[in-house]
């Protein structure tokens, strides 16, 4: 059908499900809801050794990545009687927002927010992170709790048709300066968290970057990031494994080692974030 998108997933060469995908009308009785840049899907399995060994879940997540990155919400509509579909969903952090009658039959509309953000683990001559204290943001405040500020990464969200190359440099020459460094991917990981009153999954990719000077310049953070940053400074891996501070991500200083000590191999990898 006009407008639809299908892809097609394999395993050993053999058809094991698919997913659609259709751009979500505005002017739908959701309209309470923000629907721009609103993505549907529908996810089909039919291979069920497949789903029965549970990677479903990496399927749906590699499917969201990869194929819907023009979205910022994507909306799902199961039947209440398919259990599995809707257990899936939940465990990738959709929550469920109506109900709708599907031709005659009951459905329930589900959605999750997406934000994408690239991060920068810079190291500076002396191999020290610098990081930036940010103060607690009110759609943080469920993942902060009683800390009223916290240590985190340079980077930020990209925006719409940005790469994640051209993201990086833009953020690393707006909240530090930097116009000359040296770049190369280091971890990735994923979470969900509560933003703004609704589930977001948070898609981070992290670059391991290097520069060659301590002078940082502050001059080009934004007008909302001024309101929230207090400070940037370098850290130790030996000071961030004592601090008491809250750290994001909290396996930094381990990660961070690791690389270290294996630069020259070091390959992608996928980390927790906490």
């Amino acid at each position: 059908e006009e407008g639809i998108k299908r892809y097609i997933f394999f395993i050993e060469d053999e058809p094991a499900g698919y997913f659609q995908s259709y751009k979500v009308d505005k002017e739908n009785e959701y309209h309470s809801y923000s629907l721009k840049d609103t993505l549907g899907i529908d996810f089909f399995i039919g291979n069920e050794t497949f789903l029965n060994k549970g990677h479903a879940i990496h399927v749906l997540s590699c499917f969201i990545k990869e194929c819907c990155v023009e979205a910022d919400r994507v909306l799902v509509d199961p039947q209440p009687s398919n259990a599995r579909a809707i257990h899936l969903y939940k465990k990738y952090g959709f929550s469920q927002m109506a109900e709708q009658i599907i031709n005659g039959r009951v459905h329930l509309i589900m959605g999750i927010n997406l934000r994408r953000t690239v991060r920068a683990i810079v190291f500076n001559p002396d191999n020290n992170i610098l990081l930036m204290h940010v103060s607690t943001l009110p759609i943080l405040e469920n993942k902060t709790q009683s800390n009223h500020s916290f240590w985190c990464t340079l980077g930020g969200r990209i925006e719409r048709n940005e790469s994640f190359e051209t993201a990086l440099t833009r953020e690393l020459y707006e909240e530090a300066g930097l116009n000359d460094f040296q770049k190369s991917l280091f971890v990735y990981g994923e979470q969900v968290l509560n933003l703004s009153g609704f589930p977001t999954r948070l898609i981070e990719i992290f670059y391991a970057v290097h520069i060659s000077t301590s002078e940082i310049i502050t001059a080009n953070l934004t007008k909302e990031e001024r309101e929230v940053v207090k400070e940037l400074r370098c850290w130790s891996l030996e000071d961030l494994r004592r601090t008491k501070e809250t750290i994001f991500p909290g396996c930094l200083a381990d990660i961070a080692a690791s690389y270290l000590e294996n630069r020259a191999g070091w390959q992608l990898k996928e980390i927790v974030l906490d």
